[in-house]
């Protein structure tokens, strides 16, 4: 049972309240930090990484989805990852460089010597051959603008407009 406010208390000190409308600061919590760094690095489930961290699993999928915090957290542990696995993987074809197997050679060598620093398009996507699709809202479709010629009709015979038809 709680027991409501009186008027003439002062509220008690803790965390300031947040105005309704401002953005929540998002934090990312220790517990959240191990959960997460288990993930990526020991390659654990997010049961077992809830187990590790002393969190739910639900916890984590919670934060995962609603604070930006911890995805960037993420998104930086797997970005940091990838590169040191990168890292490894050329480590082990410049040793496969010097190694008994001549077809193992040529092929770490083409490997190395091969320009991957493309650069994928917008928002980190690879751009691929084929169509893209746009949708839009229905309601705040316009119909498109048509500025082709009249394709051999004449003039005289070309649609007009109200305006011309009333005079």
């Amino acid at each position: 049972m709680t027991t409501k406010r009186k008027l003439g208390r002062p509220r008690k000190v803790g965390r300031p309240r947040k105005e309704p409308g401002e953005p929540v600061a998002h934090k990312v919590l220790p517990k959240m930090q191990i959960a997460i760094l288990a993930i990526v690095e020991d390659n654990k489930t997010r049961a077992e990484a809830a187990k590790i961290a002393g969190l739910t699993e639900d916890a984590i999928r919670k934060a995962m989805r609603d604070n930006g915090a911890v995805r960037e957290f993420y998104n930086s542990q797997v970005k940091a990852l990838m590169n040191f696995a990168k890292a490894k993987a050329a480590h082990t074809l410049i040793t496969e460089l010097t190694g008994p197997n001549a077809a193992a050679r040529v092929a770490a060598a083409r490997t190395i010597l091969e320009d991957n620093t493309t650069v994928p398009a917008g928002n980190g996507m690879p751009q691929v051959p084929g169509f893209a699709i746009l949708i839009a809202d229905a309601r705040s479709f316009q119909p498109p603008i048509d500025v082709t010629p009249l394709n051999g009709v004449p003039k005289a015979l070309a649609p007009r407009s109200e305006a011309d038809r009333n005079g």
